[in-house]
C-alpha cells in the first residue's frame, strides 16, 4: 500500500515513507530478524465489547509525528490488531503496556462450544490467548431490504 503511493484518508493523499530503520523488505524475506517488540499487537482492552462484522479492514498505522508508517492496523471480525514493523516505544506511549503481544490462540466461546484460531511463534516466549465470548445475535434493521 504504502509503495503504490495510493494511501489516502478522504481525498488527502498521506505519506508512505517508513519509519527510518525500517527495511520491510528483508524483515519479509527474513521473518526471523525482525526487531525487538515488532510484530503481531491485539490492541483491545480487557472486556471489550464488539460486533462481529463479516469484513476485514486494513489502515496504515503512524507514529507520534504522523509522517512515517509503523504498522498496519486490523480489524477482523471485529478484533482489532496492529502489525508494528517499528519497535514501539512504551515510554511514549503508556497504553501500548496494555496490548498483547504475539497472541498464542484466538478462542471464541460459543455457550458450552469452543472454537480455536491457533498462532506459533517460535521466539521462546509465553504467548497468552485472546478470549471472546459471543453473548448475542445482533440483528441490524439497517441492512434488511425488500425483495424485489
Amino acid at each position: 500500500m504504502a509503495v503504490s503511493g495510493s494511501l489516502a484518508q478522504g481525498r488527502v493523499k498521506l505519506p508512505g515513507a517508513f519509519e527510518r530503520g525500517v527495511d520491510i523488505i528483508r524483515m519479509l524475506e527474513h521473518v526471523d530478524e525482525w526487531p525487538e517488540a515488532t510484530g503481531l499487537y491485539f490492541i483491545m482492552p480487557t472486556g471489550s465489547q464488539l460486533i462481529n462484522h463479516t469484513r476485514f479492514q486494513l489502515q496504515p498505522w503512524y507514529g507520534d509525528a504522523q509522517k512515517e508508517l509503523v504498522g498496519l492496523w486490523s480489524n477482523f471480525l471485529g478484533l482489532e490488531f496492529v502489525m508494528m514493523i517499528a519497535a514501539p516505544n512504551v515510554l511514549q506511549s503508556p497504553g501500548l503496556k496494555n496490548w498483547l503481544y504475539r497472541p498464542s490462540a484466538i478462542d471464541v466461546l460459543i455457550g458450552k462450544s469452543k472454537r480455536q484460531i491457533g498462532l506459533s511463534w517460535q521466539d521462546g516466549r509465553l504467548h497468552r490467548p485472546i478470549q471472546v465470548t459471543f453473548e448475542k445475535l445482533v440483528t441490524s434493521t439497517a441492512s434488511k431490504g425488500t425483495d424485489s
